[in-house]
Parts: C-alpha cells; sequence; structure tokens
C-alpha cells in the first residue's frame, strides 16, 4: 500500500510497539525497512490511470545495500527457480533485488512498493 507517508527506519520511530514488527523472543533480527517513492509520478497515473506512487521513475530508499540483480544469484533452490522461470518472471524487480536475500537470512524485511 503506498500511503505517501515514509517508512520509519528504526523502533524509536514506530511509536506504541503494538506498530512495531514483532519477531520471536530472545533472539535478535535485523529489521529491513525497503521503500520505493516515486518522484513525479502523480501526473503519469493520471494520464494512464495508474495508481499513485506506481510511476517507472520511483526513487528507492532502504537500510539494506545489497543489490542482486538475477534470480541464480540469490541461491534459490533449483524447484523454486524453474517455478519463477516457468512463470516468465526473468529478472527480479527493484523490491525483489533488495528483499529476497534480507529475508532469506532471517531479517525482519517491511517492503513497501
Amino acid at each position: 500500500m503506498v500511503t505517501g507517508k515514509p517508512l520509519p527506519l528504526d523502533q524509536e520511530q514506530w511509536g506504541d510497539s503494538s506498530e512495531a514488527p514483532t519477531s520471536v523472543p530472545g533472539t535478535v533480527r535485523r529489521r529491513v525497512v525497503l521503500q520505493i517513492m516515486s518522484g513525479g509520478s502523480a501526473d503519469f497515473n493520471r494520464e494512464h490511470g495508474g495508481p499513485e506512487g506506481m510511476g517507472p521513475d520511483g526513487v528507492i530508499e532502504s537500510n539494506w545495500n545489497e543489490i542482486v540483480d538475477n534470480f541464480d544469484d540469490m541461491n534459490l533452490k533449483e524447484s523454486l527457480l524453474q517455478g519463477i522461470y516457468a512463470y516468465g518472471f526473468e529478472k527480479p524487480s527493484a523490491i525483489q533485488q533488495r528483499a529476497i536475500i534480507p529475508y532469506i537470512k532471517g531479517c525482519d524485511v517491511i517492503a513497501q512498493a
């Protein structure tokens, strides 16, 4: 969901604890926040009928710096890769390039696109 409001990058910004992501007690997990922000997409969407925030010229803000630009380099199971390619996906989207690896590594991932 695109709200136009930036996602908080640290726990203090979550407000009360009911808004914060939860994790298993006794474990420490890194929280990864990814957000695609579009600049100037409102005009594009009005003209093309798309939802706001979905323009082609988005900017990604993240506290994760590893980007994997193809599914083969993500160390996914062979059966999963076959399924991905069978559905016609050739290259991960911008949010997938940044969110799949931290998720696989066990991080809490919040992705807004």
